[in-house]
Order: C-alpha cells, then structure tokens, then sequence
C-alpha cells in the first residue's frame, strides 16, 4: 500500500516541506491521485519560485556592486590623468 510522508527541502536560507508519495515495490499506484499531485506540482513550482527570486536578488546586488566599483574606477582613472598631465605642464613651463 502506498502511504504519503513529508520530505522537508533546503532552498536557499528556507526550509520546505513537500508531500511526497511512497509507490512501495511491486505495488501499482492509484489512477486517480488528483489532488495529491496537486500538492507535488504546488510544491515544485513553490520551491523553484523561491529559489528563482533568491537567485534573482543575488544579481541584483551583484549588479550593483560592480556598477560601483566600476564608477570609482572610471573616475580614479581620470583623476590620475588630470593630475599627471598638471605635473607634466607644470614640468615644463
């Protein structure tokens, strides 16, 4: 006889739990399992939409960051230019 149990899943920092069926051996599973397959496709979705937005927040902030980085670099760098081409006018003259 098959008989349901709960598997609990880690994604990300949120622990899910998700109904999951025992199909036992040699035993054929019922035709009609309806609204326990709903459950399995609810968790599944559930579980891939969190991770999906943690997955999304992580680039967000990695965005971020380098557009930052990027900017002080870009700006340290003209920096650099501007006060070397000063010592080399003031150099010269």
């Amino acid at each position: 006889m098959s008989l349901p149990f709960h598997v609990n899943i880690m994604v990300g920092r949120r622990d899910l739990q998700r109904f999951v069926l025992d199909a036992g051996e040699g035993l054929a599973m019922p035709l009609d399992l309806g609204e326990k397959m709903k459950v399995l496709e609810n968790a599944r979705i559930m579980s891939l939409s969190l991770l999906g937005t943690e997955i999304w927040g992580s680039c967000w902030k990695i965005s971020f960051d380098f557009t930052t980085c990027l900017e002080k670099y870009k700006y340290r760098g003209a920096q650099t230019r501007d006060e070397s081409l000063w010592s080399f006018v003031r150099s010269a003259s």
